[in-house]
């Protein structure tokens, strides 16, 4: 389903079935006492969204860990996520509950399988790190868990997701996203002094480099790797969630010739998945049948988030969108120049040791919010458009070790 069906769904739907349940929560609440967690043995974290939102949640799993680590960690999220869970270690395969959302009849289905299954786990604290969804704040509900921990608006207009989540937290807009999922821990006893954001660095795959050398030249027959040393990962792409946030595609071509004509040495690589694959597509192809045809690769549609991860380990710089590409850049040593329009990397920069992010913080910026429920008015993404592909450029330079000035 498109992601304003959900939207649709969570409003319109989840709207009266949250005031019926703050209604029965009020009134169960004159019998049953309010008591603070201790030594849970089963805590779910329910994240649905965005692979990326994922990492930027692993601090926040990390601790719960630490702290309570005969406890059982769960995690309910969409499919296609889990591989940030295994691939860190961070949850067992066993206990990742995934739910499909392309189809309103999988979403129903897998949905109630998962409660069905939860709830025979007696699950002891729901953490739910959206930030005002209707919906997972529903789930937590219907799991009959006895603590159900998540963002409340208290005050703020417009989120409004009921009142029946026992340990409600006040959503601080002004810390960055990692720290405030981190917020989340503290009616478990963890405050924000123990917060650490570093991050899980995943391993190359046994044998990657081979692996990807043979990829990228089954994908383009005129590539010889042999003669290229510098490699640089290309991310055109944004999630349909807000496609605002791309930098213009024109742009990207561009870079990729001032980096070509740069360094003789230098190969540039296109991603995004396979719905993607069409607009990467029509960014490659001006290469073709140029000089530097042989050391531009078009790898849309053809990488697992694993795949992708082994790039990273490749690769020499990865310039992308602020999109979840970003996020899984950071479980990896690669060097990341993030562009940021519609949102602010004040909240939402990548936890990357090697990381620059480019904003230009216009007057409108950022017109994404979690106040407006991820919409903008804006048609006209000025605040990436104004980024020019000259500016990138010379950042990237940085990392790769020239100077504008330099022959190449």
């Amino acid at each position: 389903m498109k992601i304003t069906t959900l939207r649709i769904l969570d409003l319109w739907v989840g709207r009266p079935i949250c005031w019926f349940l703050t209604i029965l929560y009020k009134l169960k609440r004159f019998f049953i006492k309010k008591e603070q967690p201790e030594n849970p043995r089963k805590i779910l974290f329910i994240k649905l969204f965005g692979a990326g939102s994922i990492v930027l949640a692993i601090p926040t799993i990390k601790a719960a860990r630490k702290f309570f680590p005969e406890a059982r960690i769960f995690f309910l999220t969409f499919r296609g996520n889990e591989v940030v869970l295994t691939l860190t270690g961070l949850v067992a395969e066993r206990d990742i509950f995934t739910v499909r959302e392309d189809t309103l009849a999988h979403l129903i289905g897998d949905v109630s399988r998962c409660l069905r299954a939860l709830i025979r786990e007696r699950i002891d604290v729901v953490i739910d790190l959206e930030f005002f969804s209707r919906f997972t704040a529903i789930l937590s509900f219907a799991l009959r868990s006895r603590y159900r921990i998540g963002f409340y608006g208290f005050y703020t207009e417009g989120l409004k997701r009921g009142s029946f989540i026992n340990y409600s937290i006040n959503y601080n807009h002004t810390l960055h996203t990692s720290q405030a999922f981190f917020t989340l821990l503290k009616p478990l006893g963890i405050t924000e002094k123990d917060y650490g954001r570093s991050l899980p660095q995943v391993p190359a795959s046994v044998g990657y480099r081979e692996k990807i050398e043979n990829l990228l030249q089954g994908v383009n027959r005129l590539c010889n790797c042999q003669q290229i040393r510098k490699w640089i990962m290309l991310n055109p792409n944004t999630s349909e969630l807000i496609s605002l946030r791309r930098w213009p595609g024109n742009y990207y071509v561009r870079l990729a010739e001032l980096l070509l004509e740069k360094f003789d040495d230098c190969g540039v690589i296109f991603i995004g998945s396979k719905a993607e694959a069409p607009y990467v597509n029509s960014l490659a192809a001006p290469f073709a049948g140029t000089r530097h045809a042989g050391r531009v690769i078009d790898l849309a549609g053809r990488t697992s988030i694993g795949g992708l991860l082994d790039l990273f380990h490749f690769a020499d710089l990865f310039i992308t969108n602020d999109s979840g590409p970003a996020h899984l850049a950071a479980l990896t040593s690669i060097p990341i120049i993030a562009l940021f329009g519609p949102e602010t990397p004040e909240l939402y920069a990548p936890l990357a040791e090697r990381v620059e992010c480019i904003y230009l913080g216009l007057d409108c910026q950022p017109c994404v919010t979690i106040y407006n429920g991820k919409h903008s008015y804006c048609k006209d993404n000025r605040c990436l458009q104004q980024i020019e592909p000259d500016r990138v450029f010379s950042l990237a330079l940085s990392f790769l070790g020239g100077s504008e000035h330099d022959q190449g």
